[in-house]
């Protein structure tokens, strides 16, 4: 169908086709004008329609010359102006067919500007389109730019479109609804080829993503062209592991190993506390080992050394920039209290307290015994440190009757205290 003539016609009467000009003497001559208005299909797939404004001359008054164009269904609902531009010894310009998708009769209206500001009538006419084009635009590309998986880039092809146009592209992570959404423009590549770079960093979630494409036309009008999508793997599993437990000194060492992500590990991050409120939480970062696994070295006197439980949570943030909870431990550096024996000697006039099995974090640890009469409350109460003796694992006091004011029931509690 290329190069065919559609049916165009003169709406005016047969007067539009004269020009009255002024001769030199200023007197006005009628002259036989043969303005012609044209309006061909412009190449085979019947997306653009030429318009072609032959033997007419802007006069000096004009300015440019602009053609209204729109189909005959629905009013004028798909108005557009297009400017006309010298080619080729006529005045033209391609009318954008899928930009107004309607078929049958269309009007197109010149115009010329004039330099006063008005405007005049210049040509009318109408002509017709048989059929539509059928566009297939296709994603042809939709992949990682490189190894490193941080950029994702998609190509769209079997797309034209007047330069005056763009595509903007609406990309956005699923998880948490549109809150990263962000618009992207489409960068044409020639033949029909739209190229976009998607750098996954500036989103934030992993998962499925959306890409909506759209058309965007210098008038500011907007219209939908396709949607794709693709997926952004985080990190899917690791291991969790304890090494190097020390009790005594209140040491460990957390291993975070098996790491299976796609897109490598940026960092590991460890939080570790003890606390109900973890108000003695301390984050370690971990570093990475020859072996790729990645070690972090806990110490209770991050920790205010405290002798308990403490949790270590792990999270690992990939090659995207996105961080996961990946799984956690729990490192037992709790007080281990021992066994509590009691017994008087009435003979000797003496007391003994003993305790057997006294465990703690801390191998410089002592124990101390508060002794008291429950007689006056604790107007007796005395502080005594204990004995260790390693041969039997066993803390003893051992005091005379006499260090207490009164006889009768009396208390002993023992309490440990902290080297650091």
């Amino acid at each position: 169908m290329m190069g065919n003539v559609c049916s165009v016609f003169a709406e005016e009467p047969d007067t539009a086709d004269q020009v009255l000009t002024k001769n030199s003497e200023g007197a006005s001559s009628e002259k036989e004008a043969a303005i012609s208005l044209e309006v061909k299909m412009a190449e085979d797939t019947g997306m653009y329609y030429q318009i072609a404004l032959k033997n007419y001359d802007i006069p000096e008054s004009g300015q440019s010359l602009s053609a209204a164009v729109w189909s005959e269904e629905n009013g004028q609902d798909d108005l557009r102006w297009y400017p006309l531009e010298m080619i080729d010894g006529f005045y033209g310009n391609l009318i954008d067919l899928p930009w107004h998708s309607t078929l049958g009769k269309y009007y197109i209206h010149v115009y010329q500007s004039n330099k006063d500001g008005s405007s005049s009538d210049v040509k009318g006419g109408s002509f017709n389109v048989p059929w539509l084009p059928t566009l297939s635009p296709v994603i042809t590309r939709s992949e990682w730019k490189d190894e490193s998986k941080s950029v994702y880039v998609l190509e769209m092809s079997g797309y034209v479109i007047p330069s005056e146009s763009v595509l903007d592209v609406a990309v956005w992570s699923e998880a948490n609804g549109q809150d990263d959404l962000k618009w992207n423009r489409m960068q044409n590549i020639g033949g029909g080829t739209w190229k976009l770079e998607i750098p996954v960093r500036e989103y934030r979630s992993p998962g499925s993503y959306a890409v909506h494409i759209y058309r965007k036309n210098k008038d500011g009008s907007i219209k939908y062209v396709l949607g794709t999508g693709f997926e952004v793997a985080s990190v899917l599993s690791a291991d969790v592991a304890i090494e190097n437990y020390n009790y005594e000194a209140g040491t460990a060492c957390i291993k975070v190993q098996n790491i299976d992500a796609p897109a490598g590990v940026s960092n590991v991050k460890i939080a570790v506390w003890s606390a109900v409120n973890q108000s003695d939480i301390c984050w370690y970062s971990a570093s990475e080992s020859s072996d790729g696994t990645w070690n972090a070295n806990l110490d209770i006197r991050n920790h205010r050394c405290n002798w308990a439980k403490y949790s270590a949570h792990v999270y690992i943030t990939d090659g995207y920039g996105f961080q996961k909870y990946i799984g956690g431990k729990i490192i037992d550096f709790s007080q281990i209290s021992g066994s509590l024996q009691s017994s008087t000697n009435a003979e000797n006039g003496t007391f003994k307290v003993e305790v057997d099995g006294f465990r703690a974090p801390d191998k410089n640890a002592v124990l101390t015994c508060a002794v008291w009469s429950d007689i006056n409350g604790q107007d007796d109460l005395t502080w005594y440190p204990m004995v260790y003796d390693s041969n039997s694992d066993t803390w003893t006091l051992e005091k005379t009757m006499s260090s207490l004011k009164h006889t009768g029931a009396c208390q002993a509690h023992v309490y440990a205290v902290k080297s650091n």
